[in-house]
């Protein structure tokens, strides 16, 4: 078998060969690629020694899965689609956003805290009056009332976020 011209293949023609043979192709690409091939004794050189080489290399390996056709086209079309490493480098944020994303993220662990604890003490049914009925809206407003309090202190030591960088 002689060799194909590589110097008249571009790496499209390459991917394209391997597709051909890989079986990867739909009906009308496949149609359009035989009437190169037909045409371009280069291309169908090729394409006969990417076919002995995927012969070889399956010889050489264990029974597998065949990938569903068009699988490579769809994997490539994906990655396409997903930002370079440049691109993601460039991304920066300024520090003013993570602290602000650090301040309202604080905030909503403190509220779920919160909830939570509320949620825990009902269940236990620990939120009951004297007489043994539930709390009431009074009592259960003295309570959030004496838990804000609580948060209160707490931010008064803590000191501003933005100072604790």
């Amino acid at each position: 078998m002689s060799q194909p011209n590589k110097a008249r293949l571009n790496k499209n023609d390459e991917r394209l060969c391997a597709r051909f043979v890989d079986g990867e192709m739909t009906t009308g690409e496949r149609a359009e690629f035989e009437k190169r091939m037909a045409n371009d004794r280069d291309l169908a050189v090729a394409v006969q020694r990417v076919d002995a080489d995927a012969r070889a290399v399956r010889g050489a390996l264990p029974e597998t899965h065949k990938a569903p056709a068009g699988f490579s086209t769809a994997v490539l079309d994906k990655v396409r689609c997903m930002p370079s490493r440049e691109d993601l480098i460039q991304l920066t944020v300024d520090e003013d956003t993570v602290v602000t994303i650090m301040v309202y993220g604080r905030r909503l662990l403190v509220a779920a805290v919160v909830v939570f604890a509320i949620s825990m003490l009902f269940s236990f049914q620990l939120f009951k009056s004297a007489g043994g009925t539930d709390l009431d809206a009074d009592a259960l407003k003295k309570q959030m009332d004496q838990l804000d309090q609580k948060v209160l202190e707490l931010r008064k030591k803590e000191g501003p976020l933005r100072n604790k960088r």
